[in-house]
């Protein structure tokens, strides 16, 4: 970039996003887009997610999914316990510890996520686990409720492994990777041509390279205007031409004639 103290993520931002990095922020100016599946990205989930989580309710409707996925309804029931548990002084720093990032996760302009708070579910599960150690400690009752809690989860987990899985169609990324073994496998160098439908989901992006571009054996890009996708073919000239119809399951690639 130029400069030791400016790295690629924020050259990467102010290319490409007019969103804030902290919900506090103004938006910046916004740039121009040259392919739709990047505007809809940008000006669509990134900027709904920033608008919501600048409102407080928002943000902590939003982020009411986050928890439960590390604590289930079972394990919750040890945390009536948590007036004994912050008796000490060390669970009263976990208990912190998690706040902390927790409430960090709500001044970030998207929505709250499980992983976000990945750092600090080792000390989630410490403090799930200080609960049933205080519920099987106070008496006959708590033991059968630790019992309960323990016994139910592994039944859980053996109707998970027992339940036939369903059928599904592979997802786009399982796609991307079997077409690049096959193009890896074809003689020469190629280039692929991604078309995507209007209802294209922005999540599902297939254009990445590698960044030596020219040297790759098989270079992505979308098509756009017929112009710009001729530019791409002549520059790369002497590449085999796919394309690619990236919305159908599974995708649809096609060589074109040169």
């Amino acid at each position: 970039t130029g400069d030791p103290l400016r790295l690629p993520y924020q050259v990467h931002e102010d290319t490409y996003s007019d969103t804030p990095l902290f919900v506090w922020q103004d938006p910046r100016p916004k740039p121009s887009y040259r392919h739709a599946a990047i505007r809809d990205f940008y000006e669509g989930w990134v900027h709904d997610w920033y608008s919501e989580q600048r409102s407080i309710g928002s943000a902590l409707a939003n982020s009411a999914s986050v928890l439960p996925f590390f604590v289930t309804p079972f394990l919750a029931a040890a945390l009536v316990t948590f007036p004994w548990i912050l008796r000490s002084p060390r669970m009263r720093f976990a208990l912190g510890a998690v706040v902390l990032v927790f409430t960090a996760t709500l001044m970030l302009p998207w929505e709250p996520r499980a992983h976000f708070l990945a750092p600090v579910g080792s000390l989630i599960f410490l403090l799930v686990i200080q609960g049933l150690r205080q519920l099987y400690r106070s008496g006959r009752v708590g033991r059968i409720v630790v019992v309960t809690i323990v016994a139910g989860h592994a039944l859980l987990f053996a109707a998970a492994a027992l339940r036939n899985p369903a059928v599904e169609l592979p997802a786009w990324s399982t796609e991307r990777l079997r077409i690049i073994a096959e193009l890896d496998a074809e003689p020469g160098d190629h280039v692929v041509l991604v078309r995507y439908r209007p209802d294209h989901s922005p999540h599902e992006e297939w254009v990445w390279n590698a960044a030596d571009i020219d040297s790759a054996k098989v270079v992505w890009a979308r098509m756009t205007g017929d112009e710009a996708t001729q530019e791409i073919r002549e520059y790369f000239s002497s590449r085999r031409t796919w394309l690619l119809d990236a919305d159908s399951r599974p995708a649809s690639l096609t060589e074109l004639p040169r």
